[in-house]
């Protein structure tokens, strides 16, 4: 329960103890205790509302760049998530991208538009899992091909439309007039719709990130066939491996999981309760601590120059500074 500490041992609430006094102390939190966790969890919550230093986004070693968590990139604007990146746009977790927009899930790419869950691709738009690829639209599952347009599933293959294969001179004619229908019926220049993904966006990465956009297709929720238990009523510390047996019902949303054994002896081994919450709500809880995608202007806690944070509002945090004022607070 430490904040804006560096290089310290030994620490609860930015205290300095001895070794000993720090187990002992440790060892008198409960820790086993779901109720005690969620009370530590409040107390933390106030320290890093009132106490701690926020700097505004974390941005490291970037040049001319918007956005929030970019590292070693320059002329990125309105990204996230990247790292050795030059002159993106609109991008989001591509590492070692170039000179691509509005794509999501792309490692190593370059002149790409509209691209996710992708690797190694040069002038690609429109596709979805491809792998060293180039000069592709609207592709989906292929890998090493060249020239490619509207394919599913090929592998080192090249001139090809609805995996068909024709000649150059018959491709880049049909390709042609391909386009040139799709822009008249307002199709071209889009992404494949939602009806093409691989499942719903509320069971997706993207639900921990955004509000649920219009038209977006939902998944139902898997139901459970046997009657379970519901996570708030899973005992505290103490269980055995009967637990191995156990259907249990989220505390939030209801959908059913099990344990498996070694995460049971995790558990046992650091002296926790059983998790109440499905795991991918656990990841939800978790990815919800990180900064939002919106930045918004506040007065920098320290200097009271305007900044650009990417922190909601709705976290309460007081003391948000600028770069140069949070280096000079914490270091």
């Amino acid at each position: 329960m430490c904040w804006n500490l560096r290089n310290k041992q030994y620490c609860i609430k930015n205290k300095q103890y001895s070794r000993e006094e720090y187990e002992r102390i440790v060892g008198e939190l409960a820790l086993g205790s779901r109720a005690r966790i969620g009370e530590l969890d409040a107390e933390f919550w106030g320290h890093l509302r009132k106490d701690a230093w926020h700097r505004a986004s974390i941005n490291i070693n970037t040049e001319n760049c918007s956005g929030n968590y970019l590292t070693d990139s320059k002329g990125c604007g309105e990204c996230y998530f990247l790292e050795d990146c030059e002159d993106d746009a609109y991008a989001m977790r591509c590492p070692q991208t170039k000179d691509c927009m509005d794509c999501s899930g792309l490692f190593r790419g370059e002149k790409c538009y509209e691209v996710s869950q992708s690797t190694d691709l040069n002038n690609v738009k429109f596709s979805i899992f491809a792998t060293d690829c180039s000069d592709c639209f609207y592709v989906d599952q292929c890998v090493g091909c060249r020239h490619c347009f509207g394919c599913v599933g090929l592998k080192r293959r090249e001139y090809c439309i609805l995996n068909k294969q024709f000649s150059r001179e018959e491709y880049e004619e049909i390709v042609e007039k391909l386009t040139e229908k799709m822009r008249e019926e307002g199709e071209f220049g889009e992404m494949l719709p939602y009806r093409f993904a691989y499942n719903g966006f509320n069971l997706s990465l993207a639900a921990f990130y955004c509000d649920v956009p219009e038209g977006a297709w939902l998944e139902s929720e898997p139901e459970s066939e046997v009657a379970g238990v519901d996570g708030r009523d899973l005992a505290d510390a103490e269980f055995g491996d009967d637990a191995l047996n156990l259907v249990v019902n989220c505390a939030e949303t209801g959908r059913p999981y099990k344990f498996v054994k070694h995460e049971l002896d995790f558990y046992r081994r650091l002296g926790l309760s059983l998790p109440a919450l499905y795991p991918e709500q656990r990841n939800k809880r978790r990815f919800g601590e990180l900064m939002g995608l919106e930045g918004r202007m506040v007065k920098c806690a320290g200097c009271s120059g305007e900044v650009v944070t990417y922190w909601q509002e709705d976290k309460g945090f007081e003391r948000i500074f600028c770069e140069a004022c949070y280096l000079k607070e914490v270091y």
